[in-house]
């Protein structure tokens, strides 16, 4: 058996949906995908997965990492403002 597609997986923004940042890709055009943006594919952090279930479980968890970021910062104490001179 021969692998012929895999899925990939990449960090979302706030903005991004499942789609954005989980999908299948056929194995002879990875290295035109890598190629045609290297500096987005070490950016955004990809992920190769052999299962769909598995990209999926793994771009849900980033987007619950960046959920978690947005709560802590939307929690966090406001920053004090500098006394005027």
């Amino acid at each position: 058996m021969s692998l012929a597609k895999v899925w990939v997986v990449r960090d979302p923004s706030n903005s991004s949906t499942l789609e954005d940042v989980c999908f299948e890709l056929e194995v002879a055009r990875l290295d035109r995908y890598i190629l045609g943006a290297p500096d987005a594919w070490s950016r955004e952090n990809h992920a190769i997965c052999v299962t769909r279930e598995e990209a999926e479980a793994e771009a849900r968890a980033r987007f619950m990492r960046i959920a978690e970021r947005f709560a802590e910062i939307a929690t966090a104490p406001a920053p004090r403002k500098a006394r005027a001179k």
